[in-house]
């Protein structure tokens, strides 16, 4: 059993894995600009930038915070050196994850141990049925589980497949990441 200051180190490290630094912002770019391209990754918390009081203009650096760890894992993976207003954006952990490396570690190595993919960017109108259909091309799906949004019958647009076994997880990862899902990216 885990004592109370192992699982409150624990949920401080799922927090810092649902952050990343992005840099290198055009300055012409607004919170508005990071969220449009962030967004398809899963639900984000919040997006905090730094502004310069005498230019009013940010310092071309934001955290996001998304809603799961997952959702900053796929962005910190797919948006390194990707091009947003002009500029080659640079994307991170925050500085401050170092001293929670070892258990951020030992989470994404229990974690690797599960057949379950992290899926963002499903269409509203898509239901679980729908994604399983979809999914289960690659092999036999115990559950598809989506995100409840607060409308009833709704979902948040991401959710999490649990399959049989890790070769259909990894055939799933591979043939389905960036695929145009029922007409949301």
């Amino acid at each position: 059993m885990q004592s109370l200051q192992e699982v409150a180190n624990q949920q401080r490290a799922l927090l810092l894995m649902s952050r990343i630094y992005i840099g290198s912002i055009n300055f012409e770019l607004g919170e508005e600009a990071v969220r449009v391209a962030f967004s398809p990754f899963g639900t984000i918390k919040t997006i905090n930038m730094s502004w310069d009081s005498a230019t009013m203009k940010h310092k071309g650096y934001a955290f996001v915070e998304f809603e799961t760890a997952e959702a900053a894992q796929l962005a910190l993976e797919q948006m390194t050196g990707v091009i947003i207003g002009g500029r080659n954006i640079k994307v991170g952990r925050p500085n401050n994850v170092p001293q929670a490396a070892p258990i951020i570690a030992s989470i994404q190595e229990s974690a690797a141990k599960l057949p379950r993919i992290y899926v963002a960017s499903i269409h509203k109108d898509l239901s679980a049925k729908d994604v399983k259909s979809v999914f289960e091309a690659f092999g036999k799906i115990k559950k598809v589980e989506l995100a409840p949004d607060t409308a009833p019958g709704k979902h948040r647009g991401w959710g999490f497949i649990d399959y049989e076994n890790h070769k259909s997880a990894a055939d799933a990862i591979s043939s389905m990441n960036l695929f145009d899902l029922g007409g949301q990216f």
